[in-house]
Order: C-alpha cells, then sequence, then structure tokens
C-alpha cells in the first residue's frame, strides 16, 4: 500500500475571537505573528485549505465558455453560497479571503494590506495546488494501477493519458469531476 499523503484540514470553526492568534502581513505573501493565541497554525496554510475547501470547479469566463477553475481570479468569476451562519460574499475569491478571519485576527488598520496580501498568497496556493495535483496522480497511477510506487522526482517525469488522469481526481476536486 502506497501512502499518499493528503492537504491538511483546517481547524474547527469557531474559534472564539479572543483566542485567534493576531497577524500582520509581512511582505507580499507573508504574515507575521504578532500575538500568540490558540493552537497556531500557519497563515498560508490555512488559506490553502480554504482554497482547497471553496474550489469553484468550472468557471464561465465568457458566455457559453467554461474552464476549470486553474488561478485564483477565476474564483472570483464563481458566486458564493450561504453558509451556516448565514453568511454570503460576492464570491468564492472573498469567501476566501474573508473567512481568513475565522482563525486570526488582523493587526488593526493593517485590514486593507492584509487582504492584498492574502489574494497574493491565494494566487500563488491555487497555482500549487493544481501542479501538485498532477503529480499526485503520477505517484496514485503507478501505486494503484502498476503496483510499484515512485518518487516525486520520478513523478514530475511522467505523463499519463487523459483518462489516467481523470482516474486521479484529487479529494479536494471530488465534487468538480468535469474541471
Amino acid at each position: 500500500m502506497v501512502y499518499l499523503r493528503g492537504p491538511a484540514k483546517l481547524p474547527r470553526r469557531p474559534i472564539p475571537e479572543a483566542a485567534r492568534p493576531l497577524i500582520t502581513p509581512y511582505g507580499d505573501r507573508n504574515w507575521k505573528l504578532v500575538e500568540t493565541g490558540a493552537k497556531a497554525r500557519k497563515v498560508n496554510g490555512i488559506l490553502g485549505g480554504m482554497c482547497r475547501e471553496h474550489y469553484p470547479g468550472l468557471v464561465e469566463v465568457s458566455p457559453d465558455m467554461f474552464e476549470p477553475a486553474t488561478q485564483f481570479d477565476h474564483y472570483e468569476l464563481a458566486a458564493d453560497a450561504m453558509d451556516r451562519s448565514g453568511q454570503r460574499y460576492r464570491n468564492k475569491a472573498e469567501r476566501v479571503v474573508r473567512d481568513l478571519s475565522d482563525f486570526f485576527r488582523i493587526e488593526e488598520g493593517k485590514e486593507h494590506r492584509a487582504y492584498q496580501v492574502a489574494v497574493a498568497s491565494c494566487n500563488k496556493r491555487v497555482t500549487d495546488m493544481i501542479h501538485d495535483a498532477r503529480h499526485q496522480a503520477h505517484i496514485w497511477h503507478y501505486a494503484k494501477v502498476q503496483g510499484r510506487s515512485i518518487k516525486k522526482d520520478k513523478a514530475r517525469q511522467v505523463v499519463l493519458t487523459k483518462e489516467e488522469y481523470l482516474a486521479a481526481i484529487p479529494n479536494w476536486c471530488n465534487r468538480h469531476p468535469d474541471a
């Protein structure tokens, strides 16, 4: 049996506001911990988890033209649904970025900059998510179909057929097999 590391799960919500770590934007895509709180996870890891959780699947990029969401900009094209708390945002991109406040507090006066840094970070997270899905499909194919394991450096050199890729849909995309 081959172990395929899956994406980390998001922490349970809601985290009491007083227990949320206080963060501030640092650079173009990073964060600095100002004040610790409940068991802190990396901010970009949480953003990556939310990008997977709210993956929109196929999005309409122009009238009658759909394509898989392979960039964070595509999340802006997908309407958001109302969540359990009755909250609805304009689109999936706003949902991902605004839900960061479920896990962290942003340093006062840095909210606008934090939004910009979160969007830049999500651009990277979605690109990485799509890139990693390809390699995981290669590893899965060798493990399940050919009965042997391969390392990631070898997986980078593999090319599969469309049908073989479709047989290895990542778990975050299970709800969107058409994408």
